[in-house]
């Protein structure tokens, strides 16, 4: 994927996903969800809504983020 490409575009798919305490769970859930994004064919994200966690979720998303532009993070406090 040319995700070059996918971040210079509004998507066409915004998944928003609301997460809490969810650290362990973040990484199976981007392996299991992006090959399904892929074969879609159209611009998507992946929203991330953190409502809080105390543990390293918000971590492990922004690590992901960082290798993956179609990822985001909103933290709630």
């Amino acid at each position: 994927m040319d995700w070059d490409h996918m971040s210079d575009h509004s998507p066409d798919l915004s998944l928003v996903v609301p997460v809490l305490d969810e650290q362990d769970a973040i990484p199976v859930f981007l392996d299991r969800i992006l090959p399904v994004l892929e074969r879609i064919g159209r611009r998507y994200e992946i929203l991330f809504v953190d409502d809080g966690s105390t543990d390293a979720t918000a971590e492990v998303i922004e690590t992901a983020a960082q290798s993956n532009p179609i990822i985001r993070l909103v933290r709630l406090t």
